[in-house]
């Protein structure tokens, strides 16, 4: 009798903590991860300021060290960025809009987490 194959069962959180999963997820390879992250971080500050009905200034720094997204919204509750860092749970107060048109996501900190350690 042959026996059926079986089926491994893996973390979801895997997902941020290896570059091929990230980049699976994220579209995008390492090489690309610095500019996909400014790019989630731009979104969330457009986002953050049509959510409260405020034309958007958006600030961005850029010198060797890395880089800096500054906005005028209302940014983004501690508790918020707690949960957010739970890499078992996707975190987004978008995904209860009709037609959300960008950072659908949700990974500009799980990223930015990603493009700081390196992996």
């Amino acid at each position: 009798m042959n026996t059926p194959p079986a089926h491994l069962s893996t973390s979801r959180a895997l997902e941020y903590f290896t570059a091929k999963e990230l980049a699976m997820q994220a579209g995008a390879g390492p090489d690309d991860w610095g500019l996909l992250l400014l790019k989630e971080l731009i979104d969330n500050s457009l986002d953050a300021c049509e959510s409260r009905g405020i034309a958007p200034d958006i600030r961005v720094e850029i010198d060797a060290d890395g880089f800096r997204v500054s906005d005028n919204g209302p940014g983004i509750l501690p508790e918020v960025v707690a949960r957010s860092l739970d890499y078992t749970v996707r975190v987004s107060d978008k995904s209860l809009r009709v037609a959300p048109t960008r950072g659908q996501l949700g990974n500009a900190l799980k990223l930015g987490a990603m493009v700081k350690t390196g992996v």
